[in-house]
């Protein structure tokens, strides 16, 4: 291989190496956002659940506790 060959290699790598770069960082990006949005699916419910777990608790109670005379 001669030396302007070899150039052309290392150049041709370089170029692909960059666009390999911006495809990983896309694809990064969208796994940050595909876990932030996975996350909140799973954690908000959960805190909205904690959040009227008591209140429905003491909606049964009332009314299954006047019904029942308790």
């Amino acid at each position: 291989m001669s030396e302007e060959e070899i150039k052309q290699l290392l150049q041709k790598n370089i170029e692909l190496s960059e666009k390999m770069w911006l495809s990983l960082e896309k694809q990064r990006k969208i796994r940050l956002w595909t876990l932030i949005i996975g996350i909140a699916v799973i954690v908000i419910p959960l805190i909205i659940s904690a959040l009227a777990f008591p209140w429905m608790v003491q909606t049964i109670q009332n009314s299954y506790g006047a019904a029942l005379n308790i």
